[in-house]
């Protein structure tokens, strides 16, 4: 390696490090450093043997010359290797995946055909990552090898008990337990997907499954059946297309279906937000060119949906234009106006949005009781 190559080898570690020790670097101090890594694009095999020679590894992601650094470290190299197999990533498929080619994900935004060629670099991508998954639909396929392993293990339960084991009866009871008013089983041979109506016993296909279920489903059964025990588990977007019930329960259910995994979950949903430990909660907020992360210092006033909305994800709890006509309503009253004809047409113009018997209301009806 001559001399120049060094010199760009250092400049780019030390860029690195610049990074790994602050959390506040810009992106325009980045971009200071963009020559570095053109000029490092002939050169990446020189660095990396030259950083496995020093037992150093990062982490990078070098295309189109930028790059986004994950992590440095000084693991040794089967450990390193055992720990990258054991990351798993589930998102929905429309997120935009920055492992992908910049062609490919251009084709999400374009008008003709776009949906089809991203589907399909993005199948491409989980061939290739066997740690990857989309989560907007239950393969028919992973749901009849879930049984058969289910089934597999109460054999082997069998020859060393003389009983058959459960866990045929509880695969089937936790997947029944979210499809609301519907079974699901396999036919004896295990080569069909079997649904139908708790009521009546209709044979269903599975497009009679709502989104959610389909969901559902799917986290079920990738988390069950292909993400192995012990790993670090990266979910996006968790929240999209489940019931607000579902949402509350999803950590309980993630919890109960793998316990033995670190999860790492970014959402907007405040139920799922509610029930989780403030311990565990990250906060990602915008600062300009850069991005900050908040902690909890101290559990919520509240730990009501109002409270998580408004004090941890900083958005309204309650609609901004009702409310300014509560104050001019309250104030109405205060000065004994609420009967004109603007103060009963705007007590009319509230009650187009909420009851009479709201909590606004009640406090307007004691605070007449008192005057």
């Amino acid at each position: 390696m001559d001399a120049r190559e060094t010199d760009n080898i250092n400049l780019y570690l030390e860029l690195l490090d610049i990074l790994i020790d602050s959390a506040n670097v810009s992106a325009n101090e980045v971009l200071e450093y963009s020559h570095i890594v053109t000029s490092l694009e002939g050169n990446i095999e020189n660095l990396t043997n030259n950083l496995l020679k020093e037992d150093i590894r990062y982490l990078t992601h070098l295309n189109n010359n930028a790059f986004v650094l994950l992590v440095k470290t000084n693991l040794p190299t089967d450990m390193w290797e055992e720990l990258a197999n054991n990351v798993f990533l589930s998102a929905p498929s429309t997120q935009i995946f920055h492992f992908l080619s910049e062609d490919e994900k251009s084709e999400l935004f374009q008008v003709d055909n776009s949906q089809n060629n991203y589907e399909l670099a993005v199948q491409d991508a989980k061939n290739d990552l066997p740690g990857f998954s989309t989560y907007d639909f239950a393969s028919t396929d992973i749901v009849l090898k879930s049984f058969e392993f289910a089934f597999s293990e109460d054999r082997k339960v069998k020859l060393k008990t003389n009983s058959y084991g459960k866990n045929y009866d509880r695969l089937a009871k936790e997947l029944n337990q979210f499809l609301e008013g519907k079974e699901i089983s396999v036919d004896e041979n295990f080569e069909q997907v079997i649904l139908k109506l708790t009521s009546g016993n209709k044979i269903l296909s599975p497009q009679d499954l709502s989104h959610g279920e389909l969901k559902k489903l799917s986290i079920y059964t990738w988390l069950k059946y292909m993400v192995m025990p012990n790993s670090i588990v990266l979910m996006d977007e968790v929240d999209i297309a489940l019931h607000p019930k579902w949402q509350y329960q999803m950590i309980g259910d993630l919890t109960k279906w793998s316990d033995k995994n670190q999860y790492i979950i970014a959402t907007h949903s405040p139920q799922i937000l509610s029930s989780t430990y403030y311990k565990n909660i990250i906060m990602l907020k915008n600062n300009g060119s850069t991005t900050e992360v908040h902690k909890l210092n101290k559990p919520p006033i509240d730990r009501d949906i109002n409270a998580i909305i408004s004090t941890i994800m900083d958005a309204p709890d309650f609609p901004l234009e009702l409310l300014v006509k509560h104050k001019r309503y309250r104030l109405l009253v205060n000065e004994g106006k609420h009967e004109t004809q603007e103060g009963k047409e705007l007590k009319a113009d509230i009650l187009e949005h909420e009851s009479e018997n709201s909590s606004f209301f009640q406090d307007i009806n004691l605070e007449l009781g008192l005057m």
